[in-house]
């Protein structure tokens, strides 16, 4: 008790602290940025806020400064201004055209919005080294849609007959992904007169979307990476679990049975790698800069997983059948090998430096393929013999990445590490700011993953081991987010702990075992009573067995393999006393 006073105090006093907190108590801030991130046209990186208040207490931004506890302070307190580019959500996005910058820097104004006499800035230089993408990607194909759950059977009464879950819907085919596109890439060097040395001038541009790019990499200090690798097929849907069978109360073995698991949905087929087309000045020569080129096929889309079978209704009548496994689909074919061409490239280069036509990019091919890394470096002044491209894709350089779709909404964020997702990752719906799913990556490389619904209720946390099967608890949930069933699995198993709801009434508790039903379970009622207490070995009736009426006693007696044995007593309903004894033998009453 006293514990717990303690950590109620001091959880009411960092709530008043934080709450009592006014940007108007700052006295200084400073701004802070990554220096870890590319510092080129349409690149982005992350700064943070450190507040100062007249007592010495630092406050500081979320995002990558991480603060800790009672040193927190909201975006929303500050002004953020941005020459040369834009600010959002903790990030500076340079722009995209070069006239917006001035001297090859950024200037990074900051001020207290309800103070602004405290405020201050900083010059950041752009240095166009580190890796900068050009992605050409195909599209990724959807993934299919999840076939819906049976309805559960009718039950049985006095002038009715128990009736059979339906089947769960079978799970929708995942899209094919769409090809790589091809894209010609011109390479001429300049000599820039404020930088002092020479350039690199890159025109991307797109023969099958007509999309374009221009990056501007200093030779030394930059690396240059085309993907054009094909899109992923979508996973098809997962198959619908099948409704549980009605419950008969004058008979346990009825002729029942829950509805049959829908099948999953195909995977969708991966798109071919497109084509890159490099055309290089002769001006070029001197230079041995490194180029990568990514234009691998599309990983195929994943099989939908099947849709479980119904099950028994309070441990009466028979499981359905599960469904089947959908297919995974074709992967696609690597794209053509990169061609070389020696030329003059005589391209309008004020004029491209200036279209606009840059955006901030990363690796837009989520897929398998990015597991393997194959470092080619291309030097400029060989011929097109030795001209090297990679078949699998370069990997992903660690830290923070945000992958947006076409029409410039969010789809995915998160971190890389080693080329490996870290931490949490967030997938969002088409308007970019609704999450869709949550995964949760460990080191030891289990996941958990959390799907939303449209209205952002939670629709199931699924755990997975690091072969990507089901591992620890699994929950469903209802459209309200309210939960529906709890199991516990082990490797793809049932086995552990289980709960099933309906509404916010249980409606059955026990353990499975290896998939099946195994050692005492409970079942209650429509109004909550317990109704039967049941004992099971390898999914079969065996034991002791107790059946209620309203929550109160009505019956006790044992099961062997599935049927009534041994003596079995009736009590009655008001007073608790035996009304009726009876033996059994193989489930038949004896005379």
């Amino acid at each position: 008790m006293k514990n717990t006073l303690k950590f109620t105090t001091l959880f009411l006093f960092c709530h008043l602290f934080i709450c009592g907190l006014k940007a108007k108590d700052f006295v200084s801030i400073e701004i802070k940025y990554d220096p870890k991130g590319v510092l080129a046209l349409g690149q982005g990186f992350y700064i943070g806020i450190a507040a100062t208040t007249e007592k010495g207490k630092v406050f500081e931004t979320p995002g990558f400064l991480s603060p800790g506890l009672l040193k927190a302070t909201d975006w929303s307190n500050f002004k953020i201004e941005v020459e040369g580019g834009t600010f959002e959500d903790g990030a500076v996005f340079i722009s995209n055209n070069f006239s917006d910058i001035k001297n090859h820097e950024i200037k990074i104004k900051a001020s207290v919005k309800d103070k602004p006499e405290v405020k201050n800035e900083i010059i950041i230089k752009l240095t166009y080294s580190g890796t900068i993408y050009a992605v050409f990607d195909g599209k990724k194909g959807k993934r299919g849609k999840g076939g819906d759950m049976g309805n559960t059977g009718g039950n049985g009464g006095s002038s009715q007959k128990a009736t059979d879950g339906t089947p769960g819907g079978d799970g929708q085919q995942g899209g094919d992904g769409s090809d790589g596109e091809n894209v010609d890439v011109y390479l001429k060097l300049t000599y820039d007169e404020l930088l002092k040395k020479d350039m690199l001038q890159i025109w991307c541009v797109s023969k099958t979307t007509g999309k374009k790019k221009f990056i501007y990499l200093d030779p030394v200090g930059g690396k240059f990476i085309v993907t054009v690798n094909g899109g992923d097929g979508g996973d098809g849907g997962d198959g619908g679990r099948g409704g549980e069978c009605g419950y008969d109360p004058n008979t346990t073995n009825p002729n029942l049975a829950g509805g049959k698991g829908g099948n999953g949905g195909a995977g969708g087929n991966g798109g071919n790698g497109g084509k890159v087309t490099l055309h290089v000045d002769p001006n070029t020569e001197k230079i041995n800069t490194e180029i990568n080129f990514s234009r691998a096929g599309g990983s195929a889309g994943k099989g939908g997983t099947a849709g479980y079978q119904g099950q028994k209704s309070q441990g009466t009548g028979n499981e359905g059948m599960p469904g089947s496994q959908g297919q995974s689909g074709h992967s696609g074919n690597q794209g053509p090998e990169t061609a070389m061409l020696k030329e003059q490239v005589n391209i309008d280069w004020a004029s491209v430096r200036n279209s606009g036509s840059n955006k901030v990019e990363n690796k837009s091919n989520e897929s398998s393929n990015t597991n393997t890394t194959t470092n080619t470096k291309t030097n400029t002044n060989v011929n097109s013999n030795t001209v090297k491209d990679n078949a699998k894709a370069e990997g992903f350089p660690d830290g923070a990445y945000n992958k947006k779709r076409e029409n410039g909404t969010l789809l995915e964020s998160g971190e890389y590490k080693n080329n490996k997702k870290v931490g949490t990752w967030k997938t969002f719906r088409e308007d970019g700011a609704t999450i869709y799913k949550q995964t949760e990556y460990s080191l030891n490389g289990s996941c958990k993953e959390t799907q939303f619904g449209e209205n952002g209720k939670i629709l199931s946390v699924i755990n997975t081991n690091k072969e990507g099967k089901r591992h620890g608890l699994v929950q469903f949930y209802d459209n309200n987010g309210i939960l529906q069933e709890e199991i516990t699995y082990d490797n793809d198993s049932k086995t552990g702990p289980c709960k099933n709801f309906s509404g916010l009434l249980l409606v059955k508790s026990g353990q499975y075992l290896d998939g099946k039903q195994n050692g005492p379970w409970k079942f209650y009622d429509v109004k909550g009573n317990l109704e039967a207490e049941r004992t099971y070995t390898n999914g079969t009736q065996n034991g002791p067995c107790k059946l209620y009426y309203n929550g109160k006693l009505s019956s006790t007696g044992q099961f062997k393999d599935g049927k009534k044995e041994g003596e079995w007593k009736t009590y009655d309903r008001e007073s608790g006393a035996v009304k009726k004894t009876e033996n059994y033998k193989d489930g038949e009453a004896q005379p």
